[in-house]
């Protein structure tokens, strides 16, 4: 077994473990005859769940646009407070009937209050990272073109080899992107170059289930571009990653902007990397778009 099914199986018995505890005091709770024992525990079923997030074992997010990303939070918050109204309820109730100490309601309450926490902190960290969602203008030296990147969390890097230049993406979605540039006085060129470019990346490794998939598009401009997508094996073999290879033509200039990006591809679920792909689809798609 490799250290990552491992971490990966030792996670899902973390949290086996606390919905285990959870249900434990759940079915105590039933049984308590005093009202503050059995709010006591309710109040620490409810927040042993601050310690159940089954997003880790699957690899999942903050920043995936999905609807388990908002209900996920909104439950922790609903079941965090709950827990807090329950915890402080066996506070009053227990000079009554004397049925717990302060222990068990602190521990409700401090558990409780720990899951609101985890709940609040994936919508803000969500929003926070939004906000700086400020657009730039990436300028080609030669001054033959420009494109403008979604946010400021891609940075040009230093050394791009072969490639006019060379970006990357900081956020937790974390995508490479190379660009080139080639001459294409015609349509048949551009045919000819894209088919080219589909025979190119049959050849590259890791996709054997995964055909090349064409899809025409057009820039804000109105200059076509097609991208030529598909999955492929990072280059140290250990992860599969999305590949697209997006190709604008800019007809008055007879000249085609070759973006090459890629990006890990790090969710277990199907679900996930779907999420995932969209994502990275949609950072491509916005790029290259703005094309002009």
């Amino acid at each position: 077994m490799d250290s990552s099914a491992a971490e990966v199986q030792g996670m899902w018995f973390a949290n086996l473990l606390f919905l285990g505890i959870a249900f434990y005091f759940f079915v105590r709770a039933r049984s308590d005859k005093e009202a503050s024992a059995r709010y006591a525990d309710y109040s620490i079923a409810c927040g042993a769940l601050a310690f159940f997030s089954p997003e880790l074992p699957l690899r999942l997010n903050a920043m995936h646009q999905s609807v388990f990303f908002w209900i996920a939070p909104a439950l922790r918050c609903g079941v965090g407070i709950t827990g807090s109204i329950l915890a402080i309820k066996a506070y009053s109730r227990r000079t009554v009937d004397k049925g717990t100490g302060a222990l068990r309601p602190t521990i409700g309450l401090c558990l409780s209050l720990l899951l609101v926490l985890a709940g609040a902190s994936v919508p803000a960290i969500r929003l926070l990272l939004k906000s700086n969602d400020t657009p730039w203008t990436f300028q080609a030296p030669d001054q033959s073109f420009s494109m403008t990147f979604p946010s400021n969390q891609w940075q040009q890097q230093q050394n791009a080899g072969k490639a006019i230049a060379e970006f990357s993406c900081r956020s937790t979605t974390p995508m490479r992107l190379l660009l080139f540039t080639t001459a294409i006085s015609n349509g048949d060129d551009f045919s000819a170059y894209t088919q080219e470019r589909h025979a190119f990346l049959d050849k590259l490794p890791g996709h054997a289930d995964f055909a090349v998939r064409d899809q025409s598009g057009q820039t804000t401009g109105g200059d076509p571009c097609m991208y030529l997508t598909t999955q492929t094996t990072s280059s140290d073999g250990g992860m599969q990653c999305y590949f697209c290879m997006a190709i604008v033509w800019l007809k008055p200039r007879n000249l085609a902007v070759v973006m090459m990006s890629e990006g890990p591809l790090r969710m277990l679920s199907q679900t996930g990397r779907a999420s995932e792909w969209a994502s990275y689809e949609e950072q491509t798609r916005k790029i290259a778009e703005s094309v002009r």
